[in-house]
């Protein structure tokens, strides 16, 4: 498709050289941001939203005078030891914001990986995440959400995301940056002072368009901002046979370099300004008013491309987005499972599965305090931060959502899923859901059915996306490459923003005697669900089915009952179903708030595993004052939200029925225990 598009620009066959720069400037992870799917996502306009050229940075407008920029990164590590690579993704994120003039003041990034069974491969993971922590707390950025997810299917290799956030003063805001035109000098300053060079160069009153780099295709966001002028390259050594190899040598490193765009005879103020905060300066090439991009230093060694290739977006006909035949095979249904003869020991043993156990011990690890700007800490959160963004006093909630082991079953409704989680996450603290930021990680490129499957992964994105009218600011892919592990799963790793115009709702249970309540209807689905994965060993079937329109009335009703201050405590229900929210309710306190127990019910019109572990979305379990509890339903029954009530807040002890009956103690032992155990401390 790349080189049809090619030779249909060039009206003849392409040479070695052409097709070889071709696949430099698109790269497998830049043509999935040309499907249908991601154009629909990125292309979209909205009112309260700017993107900057290159769709890796974003901002959305609070509307009081201030913007929130974020920037995304994704990386592909197949080698955990080959930690600084594992620590680019994290610095790429920071200089893209920074080369928007923003300085970022805290990031979120999501872990996954697999499950090591040897000694080694868990301190390799170990060092891995230990390293992270201590490079950001270096880098003095808040870390204000922090997922780990571990699943077999990853192997040795690691998927990082990192979304970098930062506040964009009105001030930067209306700096009017100049157009790019024919004869300007494209050049990279790296260092450690970036946001200091680029206030400087304002100062001095220096015209220039400063754009971020990238890791896969590093000029596009040049690219991006030219129109429909040229790129004349001019690496010092060509070889004409070879020109990406020519381009390597003047690759801007992501981690610590910016581009500019500047007249030429401005460059050499530029280059003095640099110097001053000991940044380095490398000239690129030029912009050209020929609509070419070419490589080389004089006529008979020049490759040369029309531009219009490179810039077109890519049409494939007949994009999938319906569920791959080719997945996992039937659907797994609950008789398909034994049940639990022990359903004490079975909670006991879900407390331990890895993606369920307390993540307190790998959140302590990061500095989560942005100064006095947290409002909410994203353990606490229960994936969800809060920051109250400078100068204005609005606070800004971000979610963490993405579950591959539903987009292993099905990539398009395993995309929709993550997108339902993470705006369910932030309707559970009284956040109305405002963007969306996308990191995608897929396994080896080269694999039709891997791309096949990352379309469809992108196609659910866009569709979710639309169906809560959610702009997407930035979205990034990273495939693996055609060397590297080929299983890796369509990953995805999300965060979603939102604004909090009143004081967070908690997700912990507050009094005894508070009555608790289950939003939402429950169905038997156990297919993708950490009941069928750990307990059962059982990867198979189709994900639980999405209700766009019962998602959106669940969140019309929690975020209406925050504003009426009905909510004692409020908690998605997703991994682990009804029972692990319910634990994470009572033990998710923070310091010196006693934690709170709960009795409930066994709904005796579903099998008791089902009910207790099922991963049916579109569901919430609340806490209120029984008071409050007239006007939630009256809420729930408007909106035509099921409305269950199903036990109170009671003592230190979780029941189940007369099914489960454990001490508080004992949950809180295994719980945050678990994770450390399992990996030989963390």
């Amino acid at each position: 498709m790349l080189l049809a598009r090619l030779e249909a620009a060039l009206d003849r066959p392409a040479s070695d050289a052409e097709r070889a720069l071709m696949l430099w400037f698109c790269p497998p992870a830049a043509e999935l941001r040309r499907l249908p799917a991601a154009r629909g996502l990125i292309a979209t306009p909205w009112s309260d939203v700017e993107r900057a050229p290159g769709a890796e940075v974003g901002f959305l407008s609070l509307g009081d005078g201030g913007d929130v920029a974020v920037s995304v990164d994704s990386r592909v590590h197949v080698d955990p030891a080959a930690f600084p690579d594992f620590r680019e993704g994290v610095a790429a994120a920071f200089a893209k914001l920074v080369a928007v003039g923003v300085q970022p003041m805290a990031l979120h990034v999501v872990v996954h990986g697999g499950l090591p069974e040897n000694s080694a491969g868990r301190e390799g993971l170990r060092s891995s995440l230990h390293a992270l922590s201590a490079f950001l707390r270096g880098e003095g950025v808040a870390t204000v959400g922090a997922e780990l997810c571990l699943d077999p299917e990853y192997g040795e290799t690691l998927v990082v995301d990192s979304v970098a956030i930062g506040w964009r003063e009105p001030a930067i805001a209306a700096q009017a940056q100049r157009v790019p035109q024919a004869g300007d000098r494209l050049v990279a300053v790296a260092g450690s002072s970036l946001h200091r060079v680029r206030r400087d160069l304002l100062g001095a009153g220096i015209a220039f368009v400063a754009l971020p780099t990238s890791s896969d295709v590093p000029l596009r966001a040049v690219i991006a901002s030219i129109g429909d002028l040229g790129l004349d390259l001019r690496p010092a050594a060509h070889d004409r046979a070879h020109p990406e190899a020519a381009l390597e040598r003047i690759r801007p490193d992501p981690t610590r370099s910016i581009l500019l765009i500047v007249p030429e005879s401005e460059v050499e103020r530029v280059a003095q300004t640099a110097a001053v905060h000991g940044a380095m300066l490398a000239s690129l090439g030029a912009i050209s008013a020929s609509p070419h991009i070419t490589v080389g230093t004089d006529a008979a060694q020049q490759t040369c491309l029309p531009a219009v290739a490179v810039r077109e977006p890519l049409d494939i006909p007949g994009e999938h987005t319906e569920p791959d035949d080719s997945g996992p095979g039937d659907d797994l249904r609950l008789d398909d499972l034994p049940e639990p003869e022990d359903y004490e020991e079975a909670l006991r043993r879900m407390l331990r599965a890895p993606n369920l156990a307390s993540r307190k011990a790998f959140y302590e690890r990061f500095d989560t305090w942005s100064g006095g700007a947290t409002v909410l800490h994203p353990d606490a959160g229960s994936g969800v931060a809060a920051l109250r963004t400078p100068g204005t006093g609005r606070v800004v909630a971000v979610a963490t959502s993405g579950n591959p082991r539903f987009t292993a079953l099905d990539p398009y409704v395993g995309f929709c899923i993550a997108v339902c989680e993470g705006v369910r996450r932030l309707a559970t603290r009284g956040a109305r859901h405002r963007a969306l930021v996308g990191g995608t990680s897929f396994g080896a490129s080269h694999d039709p059915q891997m791309r096949r499957r990352a379309e469809q992964g992108l196609a659910g994105l866009r569709d979710a996306a639309l169906a809560f009218a959610l702009p997407c600011l930035a979205l990034t892919t990273s495939p693996a490459g055609p060397d590297e592990h080929p299983a890796t799963p369509v990953t995805p790793g999300l965060a979603l923003l939102g604004t909090l115009d009143q004081a967070p709702v908690t997700p912990w249970f507050k009094e005894d005697g508070d009555v608790i309540v289950l939003l939402g209807r429950s169905r038997e689905e156990v297919a993708g669900s950490e009941y069928a994965a750990y307990y059962h060993a059982s990867v198979a079937g189709n994900p639980p089915w999405v209700d766009f329109g019962a998602e959106r009335a669940l969140c019309r009703v929690l975020t209406q009952a925050a504003a009426d201050r009905l909510l004692q405590s409020a908690r998605n229900v997703g991994p682990g179903g009804l029972a692990l929210s319910v634990v994470h309710a009572c033990c998710s306190t923070p310091a010196r708030v006693p934690v709170r127990g709960a009795r409930l019910i066994i709904d005796e019109g579903m099998r008791p595993d089902a009910w207790l572990f099922a991963e049916s979305q579109a569901r919430a379990v609340v806490s209120v004052s029984r008071k409050n509890a007239a006007a939630l339903h009256e809420l729930a029954q408007d909106a035509e939200v099921p409305f269950l009530q199903i036990g109170e807040v009671a003592g230190r002890v979780l029941e189940f029925g007369s099914l489960i009956g454990l001490t508080l103690d004992e949950l809180l032992d295994i719980w945050n225990g678990a994770l450390a155990e399992r990996l030989g401390g963390i």
